[in-house]
């Protein structure tokens, strides 16, 4: 059997990484979301069904937070899982 802390490691899917996490010894090897840093902001248009946008906006002002903002975070932290 080789050696699997010197060995080269095949690439994997996404599916199955996350169905049987990879082990090197006593190291378990796991994936790290990788967001770009922030820069400026950059002005785009979306459409969004009307409730969803009034259900959007009560919540981000429940939180003190802007329609943009709110939306910032929140595909922040479904990109990262």
């Amino acid at each position: 059997m080789p050696d699997r802390l010197n060995s080269v490691i095949r690439p994997r899917s996404l599916t199955a990484t996350q169905r049987t996490p990879l082990t090197l010894g006593s190291t378990i090897v796991t994936l790290l979301p990788l967001l770009p840093p922030r820069t400026e902001p950059v002005r785009v248009n979306v459409s969004l069904d009307a409730g969803l946008l009034g259900a959007i906006d009560a919540a981000a002002k429940a939180h003190g937070m802007t329609r943009s903002g709110f939306l910032a975070d929140a595909a922040r932290r479904a990109l990262a899982g």
